[in-house]
């Protein structure tokens, strides 16, 4: 008799460590995305000559790398250089105002001009107070950019 109650509390064991163990797999996913307080930059604190200069993320057009030199151009056409790798730069900024457009560009949402369709599904892409009249988006990239 001992041995059939021990066997009942082991099944009930396992039961309750089943549904603990179905619960936190429900939960995870769940949880990372209730939790997901990720603070991106809003603000630059740039050198330029002599004087300490503040750009704010929401006065960005677009960043361009040249030269393997990081810009960023304001709104306003003055330009910035930023003293960050683009991919760092990418994951500093908010994905719902930015987007990487290729290996050159990251474009402020506001700051694109134009969008065209280009062959294989790519996209051409001009931009406010850019020169650059063929900013390619790759064609995986384009759904992405698209969405």
């Amino acid at each position: 008799m001992l041995s059939l109650l021990r066997g009942c509390c082991s099944v009930g064991n396992k039961l309750r460590l089943n549904r603990n163990i179905q619960q936190s797999a429900v939960e995870s996913p769940l949880h990372g995305v209730l939790n997901d307080t990720r603070q991106y930059r809003e603000r630059f604190l740039i050198t330029k000559g002599d004087e300490l200069c503040m750009l704010c993320a929401d006065d960005i057009s677009y960043i361009n790398m040249h030269d393997n030199r990081i810009t960023a151009f304001a709104i306003d056409g003055i330009s910035y250089p930023l003293p960050m790798s683009m991919n760092d730069l990418e994951q500093a900024l908010d994905p719902t105002r930015f987007f990487r457009l290729n290996r050159q560009y990251i474009a402020n949402i506001k700051g694109i001009r134009k969008i065209c369709f280009y062959f294989s599904s790519k996209l051409i892409v001009r931009l406010k107070g850019c020169d650059d009249e063929n900013i390619m988006i790759s064609k995986e990239k384009a759904t992405l950019f698209k969405t």
